[in-house]
This record gives C-alpha cells, sequence and structure tokens, in this order.
C-alpha cells in the first residue's frame, strides 16, 4: 500500500508518514558507506501522537542537532538547536512559534550567555521574578494611551515550562546533571482585574447585532459551543452529524494552524483528545443554511472547511478579531477578542448549571481543576443557591429562639 507522507521536517529531525492504518516515525541517522544512500532509523505506530513521541525519542538517542557545551553562549546556542531538533519536529506549529518567542523574547536575554550546566536554580527564579514585573505596552492600537501593562501569570507559567522542558532534553544529553526549573515558584502577582468574559446583559446585546457581521456563523457558533476559535474555524462539514432528528452533534477533531504562510488544518485538538459537542437547534439551522449556499454557489473547500470568509477563503485569526471589535461597538459593548466568547460561553454555562465537569468536557480541558481555576468566579454563583436553602432550613430554628425569648 502507497505511503502517505504526513509531515516532513527540516535537515535530519525526521518525518512522519502514514503506512496504510499505521504511522511510521522516520530518522535519518547517517549514510550507507559502500552506497552513499542515506540509512534511517523506524518505527511504526498505531497513531500519529505515538509516532510522534517515537521520533522525539529517536532524536534524542540519536544526539542530532545537539552540540556539547562551548566556552561562551552555549545555553542560547543549545536553545535554538532544541526549537530546531527538539520542539519543531515534535510539537504542532503554533505550539513552536510560542516556544521560538518565549526563547527569543524572554529566556536568552537573561540566560543565553551562560553555559548550560552553569544554570542554577536561583539563576531561573530571578527570571521568573524580574518577569513578573516587566512592563508590557498594549497591543491593541485603541489602548496605545493605556498604562503599560505586565505580563500575566500565564505567561510565566509558559516561560517555566518552555525552560523546564528545555533543561529536560539537555539532561538526555548530559549537558546538565539536574534541571533547574525543578522547584521553582511561580511569582504571585496580583489577580487582573479586567473582565475576561461578557455579562448576561452584554451577551443579550451582543445576540441582538449577531446578523450584522458577516461573520454572525461563526460568532454564535463559539459563544454556543465555547470552543476555541482554531477549532471551530476547523469544522468541516463531516465532522458534523445530523443523522439523529433532534439531536445534531459536532465532533471538535482539528485546528486551523498557520504553516509556511498558509493556513492548514492540523489533526489533534490542544489536548490531543476529540470531543463530541451537542448543537442547538439555532446553531444548527445557520449551519443547514450555510450548506444550502455553498450547493447553490458551488464553493468548495479542500478540507471542507464550514466557517469561510465573505471571499469563501479561510478565517484568519486577525481578520476575525477585528470583525469581532466592529460588532461589539455597534452592540455598545467593551470590545472582547474571540477567546472571550470561549470564556463567556463557559461562565454561562457554569452559571445555569453548576455543572463544573460538563463544562470541563465541553472545553476540552485535561483536568477539571483547571476550570475550577479559571471559571471560580462562576462556581462561587452556582452555590449561592445552596447558601440560600440552608438559610431558609435555618429560619424556623431563629424564629423558635426569638419566640422564646419573647
Amino acid at each position: 500500500m502507497a505511503r502517505k507522507k504526513v509531515g516532513r521536517r527540516e535537515n535530519s529531525s525526521g518525518q512522519i508518514v502514514k503506512d496504510g492504518k499505521f504511522f511510521r516515525a522516520r530518522l535519518e541517522i547517517g549514510q550507507d558507506a559502500r552506497t552513499g544512500k542515506p540509512v534511517y532509523k523506524t518505527a511504526r505506530c498505531k497513531s500519529r501522537d505515538e509516532a510522534v513521541d517515537a521520533l522525539a525519542t529517536m532524536i534524542t538517542e540519536s544526539g542530532i542537532g545537539i552540540e556539547q557545551p562551548t566556552e561562551r553562549g552555549n545555553f542560547g546556542q543549545y536553545l535554538d538547536q532544541w526549537l530546531l531538533n527538539t520542539v519543531k519536529p515534535t510539537k504542532r506549529p503554533n505550539t513552536y512559534r510560542q516556544y521560538e518567542w518565549l526563547v527569543r523574547s524572554h529566556i536568552k536575554p537573561h540566560l543565553g550567555s551562560k553555559q548550560t550546566n552553569k544554570v542554577t536554580r536561583t539563576d531561573v527564579q530571578k527570571l521568573l521574578s524580574a518577569k513578573a514585573t516587566q512592563t508590557i505596552a498594549p497591543r491593541d492600537k485603541e489602548k496605545k494611551n493605556e498604562s503599560d501593562q505586565t505580563l500575566s501569570t500565564n505567561t510565566l507559567r509558559l516561560i517555566h515550562a518552555c525552560l523546564h522542558a528545555a533543561f529536560e532534553e539537555a539532561k538526555r544529553h548530559s549537558l546538565t546533571s539536574k534541571n533547574p526549573a525543578d522547584d521553582v515558584s511561580i511569582p504571585r502577582r496580583a489577580k487582573d482585574a479586567k473582565k475576561q468574559f461578557l455579562t448576561p446583559e452584554e451577551t443579550t446585546k451582543f445576540i441582538e447585532k449577531l446578523d450584522k457581521s458577516d461573520l454572525a456563523d461563526l460568532f454564535a457558533f463559539l459563544i454556543a459551543t465555547g470552543t476555541r476559535l482554531g477549532e471551530a474555524s476547523a469544522i468541516r462539514w463531516k465532522d458534523l452529524d445530523f443523522t439523529v432528528p433532534n439531536r445534531p452533534v459536532v465532533w471538535i477533531r482539528g485546528q486551523l494552524q498557520r504553516v509556511d504562510k498558509k493556513l492548514v488544518y492540523v489533526q489533534g485538538t490542544k489536548t490531543n483528545q476529540e470531543r463530541c459537542l451537542p448543537l442547538s437547534e439555532p446553531i444548527a439551522k445557520r449551519i443547514t443554511a450555510i450548506q444550502n449556499k455553498r450547493l447553490v454557489s458551488d464553493v468548495k473547500d479542500p478540507d471542507g472547511i464550514v466557517f469561510l470568509n465573505s471571499e469563501n477563503r479561510r478565517l484568519d485569526p486577525k481578520h476575525v478579531g477585528s470583525r469581532l471589535k466592529e460588532l461589539c461597538k455597534k452592540a455598545g459593548i467593551p470590545a472582547i477578542s474571540p477567546h472571550k466568547l470561549r470564556h463567556t460561553a463557559a461562565t454561562l454555562a457554569l452559571a445555569e448549571t453548576g455543572d463544573l465537569h460538563g463544562v470541563q468536557k465541553m472545553l476540552g480541558h485535561s483536568q477539571v481543576s483547571l476550570t475550577s481555576d479559571l471559571y471560580g468566579h462562576a462556581t462561587a454563583e452556582t452555590l449561592r443557591s445552596l447558601t440560600n436553602a440552608i438559610d431558609k432550613a435555618l429560619r424556623p430554628v431563629k424564629a423558635t429562639k426569638e419566640a422564646d425569648k419573647d
């Protein structure tokens, strides 16, 4: 059976190919001395994720692209090689770009000139402490006149995670004997007072003006399902199941990511877990209307993507963000990002049902603790009915005691 190439990497950092029902990780480890042809190390796996892990292991064991410590600048050089030869072949494009940004903007300026085996836990702690107080200019052009902001706690966690992963790889290559990012504390910051979701009143105004936007169907889908923008913009017709009457569902199976300046469908979610979400009747009707329009206009996306822009092209995140801000202005509510529609969906769902585990499954969080940490404000509101119930139960007791006093 012919093999389908599903992932190719630069230099000698390997590739993953589809081999029938299986995936094969392949890494060039040298050349045949007699023929001069490349020699490969391979591993046959049941899934793409297993193949990614197998490729990472082969790269680690072969030591390809990892240089030994030099007199100066060795950690910075190591990080560049680690990004190219370990992160890029095994992580999704968006994850690689994020790691590259963290290394370039936050880690190398502080630790790049040190030798890898000379970086200490104190160095890492000082880096995170410095980043906790670092100010950054607002990204939004409309907020340029506002005071500078500090890095978020989430960014601090990402810096730490990136450092930890880099040092774990360095340990495997004996470039350092321990991981200095172990047992490092993330500096505490005052909680961001900026609201991360729409109130029910703001949501009502938003829905009333929804059809004023050419991306109304996408925005309605986002706020109804709590999906990430990359997931929603990657929904394909084959991910929808309308076969059971009055019980339409959508499978969240992939993401739309930018690869080599092109928006590409990438299989798998952020947590590598598919999830099935029920669709409300209004959302199902919107999707059916899109399908009917496509049949008339004969518009076809190579992967069968459902949500496209007015020119029938794939949705660029920046374009979506701009359109959302325009819609918020028309609705007379604070401008929000697409991700805040996800926060809004989660907040409304929790406030209405109190089902923390259900919301976790809807959002695709790997742990319920993450859902609880992010939406504690809504969780507290769900407990209000319990508090009121206790108060109601205690009223006869209070009334009896007051009567005894009289």
